[in-house]
């Protein structure tokens, strides 16, 4: 919810503009198909997830440079909470969603870094994941 929340965000605020707004616009649409898969898969398993409010009038006011980076942040975020849990899904299925969505993530964060003027390459031949307690911890400034 967090990461479509943020980017319907910034396509509403106007904040960036031409083939960044466009590829705002298209990491929106991606991310709201997977809140959608999620929140399916969620269902299914008896346990419906519950969209938290959230805050990004900090990010927004900070201009292009400062929406960028905290997006690059949230997508590589994103894409180690999903290698971080893994291990811990029993279905096929959902292992199997949950993957896409890793990869299509690690892809979101390769692009905005280096909008972001950072490598698009990361650190090593490995992801590494990123642990519930580290998420919460970098994303709990975006919670209302």
């Amino acid at each position: 919810f967090l990461e479509e929340d943020f980017y319907d965000a910034v396509v509403s605020s106007g904040v960036l503009s031409g083939r960044e707004a466009d590829l705002a616009k298209k990491i929106r649409d991606n991310e709201s198909e997977h809140v959608q898969a999620l929140s399916a898969a969620a269902k299914s398993l008896g346990k419906p997830a519950k969209r938290p409010a959230t805050k990004f009038d900090s990010v927004l006011s900070g201009g292009r440079d400062r929406v960028i980076a905290v997006a690059a942040d949230l997508e590589g975020t994103g894409a180690g909470a999903y290698l971080a849990q893994a291990a811990q899904i029993t279905s096929a299925e959902i292992l199997a969603s949950a993957l896409a969505i890793h990869t299509v993530e690690a892809r979101h964060a390769s692009i905005l870094n280096l909008l972001a003027g950072r490598s698009p390459v990361p650190d090593g031949a490995f992801a590494t994941p990123i642990e519930r307690a580290e998420v919460q911890r970098r994303v709990a400034r975006f919670l209302a």
